[in-house]
């Protein structure tokens, strides 16, 4: 064949191309299919015939061999997607980890090789453009879904089936808002009441974008909140993906065992997907009771939460996080519950909350919806709307509510939980305050923790007369270390070895202050801080207290020096059981 009737045949296959996307042919970013290439076949003859002369037979010939490998895009664009990703982490190596790319990479590679096979086991014949429309739109909105659960799962822990709807709204109201968008600019100038009426437009379309993400609102069971999975299930989710796809398209794998390579490779992607929906490894088995008292002080900025992970491994939370300035950030969603995830606990017996400050209980909410614990409160403050919200999502949810006050007490397994303070009520509360908070002890063999919520001074110095002595005492220092608790006669009565601080880096309230930290150190008490040192989790079977934090540092004491708090050295870098707590 000629160049020129080469030039010409290439030109009449585009414009045939465009004549069939004009009737409703399904398209996709990847421009076109091989099943298009057999309509045009037929379509384009009588054209080809006008064009060769009457050299029918030897141009189609050849048109039909050439033009498949010339217009089948798919290679391309995947090539090109590659390519670009290539160039992006050899310039820039972390990008790898970075959440826009991986989503960016994941949707594009899922449009270009799975909307179009699931778009063609829907229209098996052709049907209306608008048809063809939606369910190309769908199409790709489920390709992109099952390509970035896992991705959506480990970044966002939160896996969703509302994209093949939401896209039905949002990608025609995406073209809307950019036409009207570039209509407006175009013409501000010479023709304002046109680029008026096109804002208008942009403005209708960009809230029809905004307010088709309510429908996860509306209809809650559409959403789901799923802890992080474990990479090795990941590599195993695309494997599995990799592994279909090669038995649909690879010359690699031939007859029997094509079959068996998509069953292998279905059955694994199933279960991975099950795998990640369900979230075994964060369940409580027969063999997750470890024998220790563990307690978890997470990084909550300024605020706090402390979990207590008990020997037979139930579970109280104290205090779920928050952000005193009013901010919307929810510390229970995205702090508090991915790192009980991430350390394989997805259940939580009881939520204990100190008193109703909002960097105590701001995450409560999520928490008690996530979790469903039991929830344990002190003295009620009539007329609190936070806390009068968290009884009535207690009550609507059929959770226990119990309200805990002094001498309350009750023992799971090993461990014995003491209620120091709050004394009963004798007068009405017009305001939450720091004094009001619940004080607690736990003892366990010769270690003592406790943990004061934000008391002052005065309800220290009535604390210091009733604790009885421990051969080692762990202490959270009250209210963030603020120059108004951890008084000389509160140290000196409980003897800590060990204090840990929960404050935000360069917080305004400048906790902890000087003076506390002055006070600590002149008695040699070893101080963990949060801001500094991240996360911080204390070990302890009774006898001896490990120490270690997100930074790497770590800290030891067993018994037999633990009736001594000698300064330690510098710190390196380095079947369900049942709630046995107070009853309602």
């Amino acid at each position: 064949m000629r160049r020129a009737e080469f030039r010409m045949a290439t030109s009449l296959y585009w414009r045939t191309d465009w004549r069939l996307a004009s009737r409703g042919t399904v398209m996709t970013p990847d421009i076109l299919d091989p099943c298009q290439v057999t309509v045009l076949r037929v379509d384009a003859t009588p054209l080809m015939r006008r064009v060769v002369n009457g050299q029918v037979t030897r141009f189609r010939q050849q048109f039909n061999s050439i033009v498949p490998a010339v217009a089948d895009l798919r290679p391309a664009a995947l090539a090109a997607l590659a390519a670009a990703a290539a160039a992006m982490i050899a310039l820039a190596p972390e990008v790898v980890a970075d959440p826009g790319f991986l989503l960016t990479v994941g949707a594009t590679g899922a449009i270009a090789l799975l909307s179009m096979r699931l778009s063609r086991l829907v229209l098996r014949s052709r049907r209306s453009p608008a048809l063809t429309a939606v369910v190309a739109v769908v199409a790709a909105s489920v390709a992109t879904e099952i390509v970035l659960l896992p991705i959506a799962a480990a970044l966002f822990n939160r896996v969703t089936a509302a994209g093949p709807v939401l896209n039905l709204i949002a990608v025609p109201a995406m073209a809307v808002l950019q036409q009207a968008g570039l209509v407006a600019a175009a013409t501000d100038r010479w023709a304002p009441d046109i680029a008026w009426c096109a804002g208008r437009v942009a403005v209708a379309a960009a809230r029809a974008l905004v307010e088709s993400s309510r429908l996860v609102d509306w209809i809650p069971s559409i959403a789901r909140r799923v802890p992080s999975p474990p990479w090795l299930l990941i590599a195993a989710y695309f494997a599995a993906g990799t592994a279909i796809l090669s038995s649909t398209s690879s010359s690699l794998v031939r007859g029997h065992w094509r079959r068996r390579l998509k069953l292998a490779g279905g059955v694994l992607l199933i279960g991975a997907a099950v795998w990640i929906l369900l979230a075994p490894h964060v369940w409580r088995w027969p063999w997750t009771p470890n024998g220790r008292l563990t307690l978890i002080g997470f990084d909550v900025g300024q605020g706090d939460a402390t979990l207590i992970e008990f020997p037979d491994a139930t579970t109280l939370l104290v205090d779920a996080g928050g952000l005193g300035n009013g901010g919307v950030f929810d510390l229970g969603s995205r702090v508090v519950a991915p790192a009980m995830w991430g350390r394989r606990i997805g259940w939580l017996d009881a939520l204990l909350l100190t008193h109703g400050d909002p960097d105590h209980i701001g995450g409560a909410p999520t928490l008690i919806d996530l979790f469903r614990p039991r929830v344990l409160e002190g003295i009620v403050v009539p007329g609190h709307l936070p806390t009068e919200r968290l009884r009535g999502l207690a009550r609507e949810l059929r959770l226990d509510a119990v309200s805990l006050s002094r001498n309350a007490s009750w023992r799971n397994g090993p461990v014995t939980v003491r209620v120091w303070h709050p004394p009963p009520a004798d007068w009405e509360r017009r305001k939450v305050r720091n004094d009001d908070s619940i004080v607690i002890e736990l003892r366990f063999g010769e270690v003592s923790i406790v943990l004061p919520g934000d008391i002052s001074a005065g309800v220290e110095d009535e604390l210091a007369r009733q604790m009885a002595p421990a051969a080692f005492r762990v202490l959270k220092a009250p209210h963030h270390g603020s120059a108004t608790s951890s008084s000389a006669s509160f140290l000196e009565a409980l003897r800590p070895s060990v204090a840990l601080i929960s404050c935000g880096r360069h917080n305004r309230f400048g906790h902890p202050a000087p003076a506390v930290l002055a006070r600590y150190r002149e008695r040699g008490i070893d101080v963990f801080r949060t801001d500094e040192d991240g996360e911080i989790t204390v070990r302890t079977d009774g006898r001896g207290v490990e120490v270690t934090t997100f930074s790497g540092r770590s800290w030891r004491r067993d018994s037999a020096s633990a009736s001594r708090p000698a300064r330690s050295p510098r710190a390196r870098r380095a079947t369900s059981p049942a709630f046995a707590g107070p009853q309602p």
